[in-house]
Formats: C-alpha cells, structure tokens, sequence
C-alpha cells in the first residue's frame, strides 16, 4: 500500500508541474486555421483579378506607344527645320537627320527626301509594329509641324 500511495504522490507531482503543458494542449486543439479549400478559392479569385487587369493593360500599352510615336516624331520637326536651314535646296533628310535610338517611329517617305530652295520640306512618317494601325500609316512632317495620320 505503501509503495501505491507513493506512486500516487509521484503522478500527482508530475501533474502538478506538468499542468500547463495539457492546458496548451487543449487549447491547441481549439485553434484552427484555414482550410485547403479555402485557400485555393483565394488563389483563384487573385488569378482572376490579375487576368482582368492584365487584359485592361494592353490597350494602355498601344496608347503609350501611340504617344511615344508622336513625341518622337514632334521632337523631330525643330532638328528637321534647322537641317534645312543650313542647306537650302539639297541634303537628305533621311540619312542627316535620324530618329533617336529606341523610338517608336521611322521615316516611310521615299529615300532622297530633300528640304527645298525655301526651306520647305516635306517627309513622310510611320509608327512601328507596337503602335496602332492608324499610327503605322502616313504621317507628315512638314516645316508648320508634325500632322499625325487620322485616328492616331
């Protein structure tokens, strides 16, 4: 009896330092977190979400390169007037007055486009592939300015 009632005293011991471990326990039971599904419906909705922006993107994307065809085109004309000045009735303009590296636009109008006795001149203008249609066809530089093509 003796040795029992000593076996007792000893489990009851170890329980009473060991309480706070079993609490834990038991509250660790309670806490729950989410769920598999749960999770893979948030997935889903962010894919969702990021699809629809990714397609509204696009199409600012063509109006930035619209707008950087026509920047580049309009910092041109001072450079193409000033060319001309200084060579009254000869000088290609294609070959003397370049666009800038990584701009949206490139000449179209046939080689040898040449400023005039006056100092007129007229040239003839395109937007690349990642541009609109209506950028891709015929706009004109000319001495009052840069004209863009209709639409664009």
């Amino acid at each position: 009896m003796r040795n029992a009632v000593s076996k007792f005293r000893a489990i009851r011991h170890w329980y009473t330092y060991n309480k706070e471990f079993f609490k834990n326990k038991e509250s660790m039971k309670k806490v729950k977190g989410f769920t598999l599904i749960e999770l893979l419906i948030v997935i889903a909705i962010i894919g969702i979400l990021a699809s629809v922006v990714l397609v509204s993107m696009s199409g600012a994307r063509v109006k930035a390169n619209n707008s950087s065809f026509k920047s580049s085109a309009s910092s041109l004309v001072p450079a193409i007037v000033s060319y001309c000045d200084d060579n009254l009735g000869g000088g290609d303009i294609e070959t003397n007055v370049p666009f800038p590296a990584g701009s949206k636009a490139a000449y179209s109008s046939p080689a040898g486009s040449e400023c005039g006795a006056d100092g007129e001149f007229s040239v003839t203008v395109v937007g690349d592939a990642s541009t609109s249609a209506a950028c891709q066809a015929d706009s004109t530089i000319n001495q009052n300015g840069f004209t863009p093509a209709v639409g664009c």
